[in-house]
């Protein structure tokens, strides 16, 4: 068993094709944070989403996020 842990880091970098609106809605959704929370995230420096979770948590997140 993997009791490796790890920490969803988010640099506010957008994949190509995708609108700053609409991947804000939906970390909100995702994450269930308010606006100004989300406005956070995007400040340029990168921010730690979740911290510890084990690999199958930090797989459904890295694909949730893409």
């Amino acid at each position: 068993m993997n009791d490796e842990r790890y920490d969803l880091i988010f640099s506010g970098e957008l994949v190509p094709g995708f609108e700053l609106t609409q991947v804000k809605k939906n970390l909100q959704q995702l994450f269930r944070l308010d606006e100004n929370k989300i406005n956070a995230l995007f400040s340029g420096k990168p921010i730690s989403l979740k911290k510890g979770v084990d690999a199958d948590a930090a797989n459904r997140y890295s694909v949730a996020m893409k």
